[in-house]
């Protein structure tokens, strides 16, 4: 079966089954759990396969994505994650708000969004 979201593999006892919908950083969409129920119900059929190892596409390229973002906006948004981890959610969400609030202040964050809205690659200056 042709599927679009992901891809399934095989080599040898091992199956690969790659989740691949890089333009939505691989979340989760009803086509996605389709296809990957679809692949999980072919396996027991197969019994050659004896592992199924799933993984996601294109995590490297993510990973640069946020190595190239503005060092102060991860700072703030890493301190803030921390920050409020272990509160309740009540105050979590009342953290995070400030922090995010906090992060549109920056000069980096009216860089980004005019680069975004200009569909230009942001020059950051960590301020």
């Amino acid at each position: 079966m042709q599927y679009e979201e992901i891809l399934f593999d095989t080599s040898g006892e091992i199956a690969f089954l790659t989740l691949n919908n890089t333009k939505r950083i691989n979340a989760l969409s009803q086509r996605m759990i389709g296809e990957i129920i679809h692949v999980l119900q072919q396996l027991p059929m197969d019994e050659t396969i004896k592992v199924l190892i799933v993984r996601a596409a294109e995590t490297l390229s993510l990973a640069r994505q946020i190595a190239n973002a503005s060092r102060l906006t991860l700072g703030l948004g890493k301190q803030g994650f921390y920050a409020q981890v272990d509160q309740a959610d009540d105050k979590a969400l009342h953290y995070a708000k400030h922090t995010i609030a906090l992060n549109n202040l920056t000069e980096d964050a009216r860089t980004g969004i005019k680069a975004f809205l200009n569909r230009a690659t942001p020059q950051w200056q960590n301020r």
